[in-house]
């Protein structure tokens, strides 16, 4: 990736978070006002909306990096065991002007994959496996934990930990919305406004159940251009395009997955954990961009 492309992909990755912020809010604002026509009290449906929205904000606020550390198996490194990963990441901090390096972790499964989460840039966190950390050479490690601190220094994990936050905020909204209307809800509306009222039940039941799906479709799309210019960003701190490439070509041939790891948490990893598949419509609806044309735009730097 070229320099000039790679500002151009972060400028576009700006815009793509403004933009899917807003399509959740009007996600959560169409759900707030369906519960508010069932309630029969717009007020109702704003109300419980708001609430939940700021429940969960505190929890991203005070607890999200430990909760995503939990949700992706990481668990503090170990000094003793660890202390090649641990320069890697100080001397790499350093080199990208973080205040203070990242807490160092390890997920211990045979997966080879990594991820790095923080709503700050000096309160934040890497993760790599013990099955990618073994099979990496000192100049791939390095590629791979400058792809993580790239995502840090750009935001991107703050901007996956609200995605994931208002995924959740959806998914609650809509399950409140079908069991209100399995409940009854809203039966007692005015006959005078009988049609009407049955067309907005019926968007509000379409709404309760597409949104989710819309939730995770808008989910996945935040990741995929961010993996480009996090790329891009960790081969010029490395000023080695090859150390990253060559990592990625073992992650591609690797033969395990992560295992009990949440499926939320999947767009954070340098590859799905989940396990990818090839296909159109698998690319389509992937948390990530394939891994050849990664590997090709960095060989081509």
């Amino acid at each position: 990736m070229k320099v000039r492309s790679m500002f151009q992909e972060r400028r576009r990755n700006i815009i793509m978070s403004l933009i899917v912020m807003a399509l959740f809010l009007v996600l959560i604002a169409g759900l707030g006002a369906a519960l508010g026509l069932i309630y029969q009290n717009a007020w109702m449906g704003a109300i419980i909306a708001g609430v939940i929205f700021f429940i969960y904000f505190l929890i991203i606020q005070k607890a999200g990096k430990s909760a995503i550390l939990k949700m992706g198996g990481a668990i503090p490194a170990d000094p003793n065991k660890h202390q090649e990963l641990i320069n890697v990441v100080e001397e790499l901090s350093l080199a990208a002007g973080f205040k203070n390096p990242p807490k160092v972790y390890v997920i211990p499964q045979e997966g080879l994959n990594a991820f790095a989460t923080g709503t700050k840039p000096n309160e934040s966190a890497v993760a790599i496996t013990e099955g990618l950390l073994r099979r990496l050479n000192r100049t791939e490690l390095e590629g791979v934990i400058a792809h993580e601190l790239s995502h840090i220094k750009n935001r991107d994990s703050l901007v996956m930990l609200y995605a994931i936050m208002l995924s959740g905020v959806v998914v609650i909204l809509s399950r409140i919305l079908l069991r209100s209307f399995i409940w009854g809800g809203g039966r007692k509306s005015d006959n005078k406004n009988s049609g009407a009222g049955v067309i907005l039940m019926i968007i509000g039941l379409l709404l309760a159940i597409l949104a989710p799906i819309f939730a995770l479709l808008i989910r996945m799309a935040i990741s995929r251009h961010r993996e480009y210019v996090a790329d891009a960003n960790g081969a010029i701190l490395t000023r080695y395009p090859d150390g990253l490439a060559d990592a990625l070509e073992k992650i591609s041939k690797q033969e395990h997955t992560i295992k009990k790891v949440e499926p939320s948490v999947a767009p954070l990893f340098i590859e799905n954990p989940l396990g990818s598949k090839k296909g159109f419509l698998s690319n389509m609806f992937s948390t990530h961009p394939p891994i050849e044309e990664r590997i090709k735009r960095l060989r081509e730097m």
